[in-house]
C-alpha cells in the first residue's frame, strides 16, 4: 500500500497530510500524554495485586514511562521529517553531521524483554 501512496506525489502529499493532523491532534495537543497518564493509573492497580506478575511494579512504572517517551520521541522524529528537518531514510539520518531526535537517553530495554 505504501507503494502505491508513494507513486504518486499527489498521494504522498495527502498521507503526510493525515500523518501531520494525526500528530498534532494526538500529541501537539497534550492528548496524548493525557490518555497515556489515564491508562496507565487504571492499570497500575492490577500490576501491584497480581501475584504472576512478570516484572516487579518499579520495572512496570520505568516501562511506562520509557513507553511514553518512546512514542513522544518517535512523534517528534515524524513530525520533523515530514517538515523536512530531517531526513526521512535510514541512510539520510546516519550520514553524518544530520540533525536528528536524541533518543540516546532511551533504554528500550527498560519496556521489558518478552
Amino acid at each position: 500500500m505504501l507503494a502505491w501512496i508513494f507513486e504518486k506525489e499527489e498521494y504522498t502529499e495527502m498521507y503526510h497530510a493525515y500523518f501531520a493532523e494525526f500528530l498534532e491532534e494526538y500529541f501537539g495537543s497534550g492528548y496524548f500524554e493525557t490518555i497515556f497518564a489515564s491508562t496507565v493509573q487504571m492499570i497500575a492497580p492490577y500490576v501491584k495485586k497480581d501475584a504472576t506478575k512478570f516484572c516487579t511494579f518499579e520495572e512496570f512504572e520505568t516501562g511506562t514511562e520509557t513507553l511514553k517517551e518512546f512514542c513522544i520521541l518517535r512523534a517528534e522524529s515524524v513530525n520533523a521529517q515530514l517538515e523536512r528537518l530531517i531526513p526521512s531514510t535510514s541512510d539520510g539520518q546516519e550520514a553524518e553531521g544530520v540533525p536528528f531526535v536524541d533518543s540516546k537517553n532511551l533504554s528500550i530495554s527498560s519496556m521489558g524483554t518478552m
